[in-house]
C-alpha cells in the first residue's frame, strides 16, 4: 500500500460514485489530494486538503465501498493530518456526519451546521 498526493484528474473519475453516498471530490482552489492505492495502482481511498486561513479543511473522504472496514481511510486521514502538521498548520477541520473517528484522534466540536454535520476542529 502506498499514499501519494495526487492532480484533481487522478481523483476526477471518483467524483460521481462518491456524490452518491454525499462526498466532494470537486477540482476547488487550493485543494490538495492524497490517494491510497494497492500494489497493482489501483485507488482503494481518497481524500483531500483545503487551505482555509492558517490551516486546512478535511475534504473529499472517500473509501472505495469493496475496500470499507480496512483502515484506509484512517490511514489516509492520518497521512493528511501529518501533512498538515508538517506544513505548519495551527490546526485541522473538518464537517462531519459521523465524528467519531475523528473524536479519537483529538478531534473537538465546536459546532454543528444546519443540514445536521458536526463542526470538529483539532489545533496542531
Amino acid at each position: 500500500m502506498k499514499i501519494e498526493m495526487v492532480s484533481y484528474q487522478a481523483v476526477a473519475h471518483l467524483a460521481s460514485k462518491a456524490s452518491r453516498e454525499g462526498v466532494s471530490i470537486s477540482n476547488s482552489k487550493d485543494t490538495v489530494w492524497f490517494v491510497l492505492r494497492d500494489d497493482a495502482g489501483v485507488i482503494l481511498s481518497v481524500g483531500g486538503l483545503i487551505k482555509v486561513k492558517s490551516g486546512y479543511r478535511i475534504k473529499g473522504s472517500w473509501v472505495e465501498p469493496s475496500q470499507r472496514g480496512k483502515g484506509y481511510g484512517g490511514a489516509i486521514l492520518e497521512h493528511r493530518l501529518k501533512w498538515a502538521e508538517d506544513k505548519l498548520a495551527s490546526h485541522i477541520e473538518t464537517y462531519s456526519y459521523n465524528p467519531e473517528s475523528y473524536l479519537k484522534r483529538g478531534f473537538v466540536i465546536f459546532g454543528r451546521m444546519s443540514n445536521g454535520a458536526v463542526k470538529l476542529r483539532k489545533t496542531l
